[in-house]
Order: C-alpha cells, then sequence, then structure tokens
C-alpha cells in the first residue's frame, strides 16, 4: 500500500529502497515518517494511503493474478499463458 501511494507521487522507488532495507514489518507509523523522510506531501500520501480506492486496486490485482494461477515470483506468462516448470 505504501509502495502505491508513494507511486502517485513519483516515489515508488523512493519508498522501496528503504522499506526494502528494513527487512520487517513496518508500523504506520513508520511508513508515514519515511513518506516524510522522502519529502512525499504527507497530507496526500496519508489520503491516498488509507483510501478505499487503493484497497481495491490491490484486490482487484490480486484477484486477477490467482485466477491466471500466478502465485509466485517469478512467473513467466507467454500470450497470456502461464508458463508451468520452467527452467530456461
Amino acid at each position: 500500500m505504501a509502495l502505491l501511494a508513494a507511486a502517485k507521487q513519483n516515489k515508488f522507488w523512493d519508498m522501496y529502497e528503504i522499506i526494502n532495507k528494513e527487512n520487517k514489518l513496518l508500523s504506520k507509523k513508520d511508513i508515514f515518517k519515511i513518506a516524510s523522510k522522502i519529502n512525499l506531501d504527507t497530507l496526500e500520501f496519508k489520503s491516498v494511503f488509507n483510501s478505499e480506492h487503493l484497497i481495491n486496486e490491490i484486490e482487484e490485482s490480486y484477484n486477477y493474478l490467482r485466477a491466471k494461477g500466478i502465485d509466485a515470483t517469478p512467473t513467466i506468462l507467454i500470450n497470456d499463458q502461464l508458463v508451468h516448470n520452467s527452467k530456461s
């Protein structure tokens, strides 16, 4: 959620790098501190982060992937078809 909310302000990778370095589950308070640290408009960030629209966006993506049988990374698709047991 934090990454998508940061992406709305073109700061996806900035947020990603910090979250990835933390290597633990962060609280909302921690996420909001990071947002401030990377110079996001924190009011806009909090609004997007807490929005029903963002939750729906994530759920739609999740449901699409599950319907396609995608449940891991990496996954290979060719012509919208899942490639099973690909070794090359």
